[in-house]
């Protein structure tokens, strides 16, 4: 960053160098998503085309330490222990996260105001309703408002008044209003009443300071992503010490058990790269001036844009104390406008019309029975911006109310890894089956998307999203053959199968049925539904080598089942991780349905490997990922609920759209990227681009035969003794001959994979089944015979 004469003026001059907004449009909205500066989306751009290049590396190796330094630096801004602070999507997220961990018996109350943002009013009432929680409260902060001791002492008679109360959301910034509350004398009233304090910081990272051993709460939620200029989404969360062995993340995952920290940090596979832009974006931050200066021109700026249209439309700002006002927002009431009359609907409605004919994003919010623009100001700002808002509502008084590229390569091997494909060179890839590939030109899309969505975000968040998502959807529907309304986007399988399991209405005498093949993050979650959740039962049904039919595996959970009456759901793995084995799962399903047992099948692997056709299979549920056979960006995952079940199934955010269709549920949880979900589309025209899943198939699985048949007869072992209706068509477990320095156990299995990559540049993945260490092997499209050749060479050179 330039210093000095050198570095951008605020206004127009950083705007044009540092941002990407749309040329024309006034952008005078930031508090809603914030904006990315160019060289952070860059960043961001190279950590994407890092993963790429070596999606095992990335994974294995180097995020764990990026995310980690984030975590560092979130600590940092916030003046907190670095293990009290762990990274998440976004404030909604954080605190659905310790609300949903806090399991409130019915007796215990939770306290919220009518100033609440919506999605955490909403979250708080599905909790008392829906869940075991008891009361919810909610306290009104009217105006106008003369001292921030009126407000804590509204709060003190209230918990004087209801000494059920277990929990209380404290908005450090409020959404709707823009009013700084004073939340540390508050958080001293609550731990007076012995009230635990969750902190909605979402606006006030980078727009205040935050000192957490000074303000002391129990839990903190706070947005990155809005003030601190770093990719959609990124927050943190604060989780005090005493609190840490309960307050787990919404989704169980390979990490559970082990401390907060690495519980937060590993759920699936998922793009984290908004998390570790957070160094960068606070550099940025420091560069350009740092919290005093920036936050003077802002709040400049806005007195003087404020005066203007009090004066101008006659009105008045929100009546608050100048301390409770933030630095970078303010409430001022907008006139009378012909054709709309003060409401909630109104308010999205204007904002709408504002944009649409004037081409201004800004904020307009019913508060207190009054229409008031919330206006924002950052360091691209200028008076122009503001000017151009007071003209417009002025006339509205007055008013009755991815062409261009190049053909796609379809010669499968190294001409299509070359050309399409950004896999590191010289590097021999043979797991896609663990995170998958992206294609270059996907990708490319993908960026496009993300560069759209900074372009203008209110435009894109508000307008574009919700259709890209839906018309995405639609072919992801036609991919797996649902209904589009059964189907809807997560994040990762892990995500899908933990929010059937943790959301279903289970009844403590329930039981769940998985196997000591099922991945691990779903034995983690079944345990933590069963112990932690709901009190229910597991029961783990061991699947042994040889196997001789697939009739075998279907009869030994028909016993099971006949001797379990009280199990009430079997999951079911399509495709096992750890061992490759398609389990029969029409068979299976049908064995459920005539018991009179639900079923979840886990089919992280199977999109883009087998054909799907759920209606035929027609299970319970199906969690599934796009990102690791279908060429789609990570994480793009879904999860098909079958439609009596609809109802009864929830995302594990609580969000503004709660109790609506499990569509508009699942679309709208909180400020995040889902430009994985539109891609997809894209993706899978790749997929027929190449030729179809019938072309690709018939490569891959001839050319994992002809790998197979090279490797045993070179090492002289054998494939996982399983029938041939059993073995993945993209994927097969290997017994590896006896090496020299790696024994039959995990750790030396996770050992040979380290010294396999560092080495030789080779990437494979390896495990321990039945105390014998077996290679699993990946075939992709971009895959060839010499691929496989050398590690067949590597694995010699190692023998005893």
């Amino acid at each position: 960053m330039a210093t000095g004469m050198d570095r951008p003026e605020f206004g127009r001059d950083i705007r044009e160098k540092e941002f990407c907004m749309r040329k024309g449009a006034t952008f005078i909205n930031h508090g809603s998503y914030g904006m990315v500066p160019r060289r952070i989306k860059e960043l961001q751009s190279r950590y994407l085309y890092q993963t790429d290049a070596h999606p095992d590396d990335w994974f294995q190796r180097k995020i764990k330490g990026l995310w980690m330094a984030a975590r560092d630096a979130a600590a940092s801004v916030v003046n907190s222990e670095v293990d009290d602070v762990v990274i998440v999507q976004n404030a909604t997220t954080g605190i659905n996260t310790v609300l949903k961990a806090l399991q409130l018996t019915e007796t215990e109350e939770i306290l919220v105001t009518n100033n609440t943002y919506a999605a955490i009013w909403k979250t708080a009432h599905h909790i008392s309703t829906d869940g075991s929680g008891g009361k919810l409260h909610v306290l009104d902060i009217n105006f106008p408002i003369q001292s921030e001791d009126e407000i804590v002492q509204q709060y003190r008679d209230f918990l004087s008044q209801h000494p059920k109360v277990r929990i209380a959301v404290l908005d450090h910034i409020t959404s709707i209003s823009a009013l700084v509350m004073p939340i540390k004398k508050i958080i001293k009233v609550c731990r007076d009443y012995n009230v635990l304090s969750m902190i909605d910081g979402a606006h006030a990272p980078g727009q205040v300071q935050i000192d957490m051993k000074d303000i002391d709460p129990d839990f903190y939620a706070g947005n990155f992503h809005k003030w601190l200029y770093t990719p959609r989404g990124c927050a943190l969360l604060y989780i005090r010490k005493e609190h840490q062995e309960w307050a787990c993340p919404l989704v169980t995952a390979g990490n559970y058990s082990e401390n907060v920290g690495l519980q937060f940090f590993m759920q699936g596979t998922r793009d984290d790269t908004p998390y570790i832009c957070l160094p960068e974006a606070l550099r940025f931050y420091s560069d350009i001036g740092g919290m005093e200066v920036i936050t003077r021109y802002c709040s400049h700026l806005l007195d003087q844009a404020a005066s203007k249209m009090v004066a101008a439309w006659g009105t008045a700002k929100l009546p608050v104390p100048r301390e409770m006002e933030p630095p970078c927002m303010r409430m001022v009431k907008l006139p009378t406008l012909t054709g709309f009359i003060p409401s909630l609907s109104n308010s999205i409605r204007l904002m709408s019309d504002i944009y649409t004919r004037w081409n201004i994003q800004t904020a307009t919010m019913y508060v207190d029975g009054d229409l008031y623009v919330r206006l924002s100001a950052n360091v691209y700002n200028t008076e122009a911006d503001y000017d151009t808002l007071v003209a417009a509502i002025q006339k509205m008084r007055d008013y009755d109310s991815t062409a261009n590229q190049s053909p796609v390569v379809t010669t499968f091997g190294h001409p299509i890894r070359e050309a399409e494909f950004s896999l590191r060179k010289g590097s021999t890839f043979l797991n896609n089956a663990a995170r998958g590939s992206i294609p270059k030109r996907v990708r490319e899309i993908h960026l496009r998307y993300i560069n759209e969505l900074d372009d203008h975000p209110d435009d894109w968040m508000r307008r574009k999203v919700k259709d890209m998502w839906i018309a995405s959807r639609e072919s992801a529907a036609i991919f797996v053959n649902v209904d589009p309304e059964d189907l809807v986007f997560v994040q990762n399988a892990t995500t899908g199968f933990n929010s059937v399991l943790k959301t279903y209405p289970f009844s403590p005498d329930d039981a769940f049925l998985f196997t000591n093949n099922s991945f691990e993050a779903l034995k983690n979650t079944c345990h933590y539904v069963s112990t932690k959740l709901k009190g229910m039962k597991t029961y783990i049904l061991d699947v042994t080598f040889p196997i001789e039919t697939d009739d075998e595996l279907v009869e030994k959970h028909r016993k099971i089942l006949t001797d379990h009456p009280d199990i009430k759901l079997v999951v079911i793995d399509h495709i096992t991780s750890r061992t490759a084995l398609m389990f029969p799962v029409h068979k299976m399903v049908k064995l459920c349905q005539d018991m009179g047992v639900m079923a979840l099948v886990d089919g992280a692997n199977a999109p883009g490997q087998v054909s799907l056709d759920i209606k035929a299979l027609d299970p319970d549920f199906y969690s599934g990922n796009f990102h690791k056979w279908a060429f789609a960006p990570r994480g793009c995952g879904f999860l098909y609920v079958k439609k009596v079940h609809r109802p009864l199934v929830k995302p594990l955010v609580t969000s503004h759209f709660y109790q609506q269709t499990m569509t508009d549920e699942f679309f709208m949880q909180g400020c995040r990227d889902d430009t994985p979900y539109i891609t997809l589309k894209h993706a899978l025209q790749f997929l027929q681009d190449i030729g179809g899943m019938e072309k690709v198939l018939a490569y891959n699985t001839k050319l994992l035969q002809e790998a197979v048949d090279l490797i045993i007869s070179s090492w002289e072992t054998h494939t996982l003794p399983i029938p041939k209706s059993l073995e993945a068509p993209c994927v097969r477990m290997i017994k590896l001959p006896v090496l020299k320095d790696y024994e039959g156990n995990s750790e030396d299995a996770t050992r040979l994979v380290d010294d396999l990559y560092t080495q030789y540049d080779i990437q494979t993945q390896m495990f321990c089944v039945q105390c014998q260490l077996y290679l699993r092997l990946s075939a992709q499209v971009y895959n060839e015979l010499d691929d496989y050749r050398k590690l067949v060479t590597v694995i010699n050179s190692l023998r005893k």
